[in-house]
């Protein structure tokens, strides 16, 4: 039964390491220049889904038909940012202009896109991990996903310290004894 718990509080360790992983590339800046972030809706069904989580890379030049991810121009969404793919690249006073398009809209969206405001180029996705990222960066996915993790986590330890310092405590005093 002990080797069972032990095995549990290892994948549980894991686990948590890996959720603060991934909660720390979506939050920080980075010296891979590596963002996570959650898909938020369908408009790029079918290449990218509701759900799924992206691995985004700044770059310093992109291609027509690159998905990039960009900070959301309008400021209506609730989203803060944008991926979409894009479909024209024009050069404007010095200046390079994207043009982009969700994979599932009927036509191009209604804003042009600076440099300035590219996060970087999706390079990978996996379904249904950017519900991770989307719950943790709400209060309440917060505490569920960091807190109560580390929590558990610290009371497993001072657990493990009590019981290791109880058994030097009762040795100690057994050999007192036995002098």
């Amino acid at each position: 039964m002990k080797k069972i718990w032990i095995i549990i509080n290892i994948l549980f360790s894991v686990v948590f390491l890996l959720v603060l992983f991934l909660v720390f590339l979506s939050y920080f800046n980075n010296p891979l220049k590596l963002r996570l972030y959650g898909v938020a809706s369908q408009s790029m069904h079918p290449t990218l889904k509701k759900g799924d989580l992206i691995l985004v890379k700044r770059q310093n030049n992109y291609k027509k038909g690159g998905i990039i991810t960009f900070s959301n121009p309008t400021g209506t969404k609730k989203s803060d940012t944008v991926t979409h793919r894009i479909v024209d690249i024009r050069s404007e006073k010095g200046h390079t202009i994207y043009k982009t398009k969700g994979d599932a809209n009927n036509g191009p969206d209604g804003w042009r896109v600076g440099e300035n405001n590219i996060v970087g180029i999706t390079i990978y996705s996996l379904p249904f991990l950017g519900y991770i990222i989307s719950i943790s960066k709400t209060p309440y996915g917060f505490v569920l996903l960091i807190l109560v993790p580390a929590f558990i986590l610290l009371y497993s330890e001072i657990m493990n310290i009590k019981k290791e310092l109880r058994k030097l405590f009762l040795t100690t005093k057994y050999e007192e004894n036995s002098d």
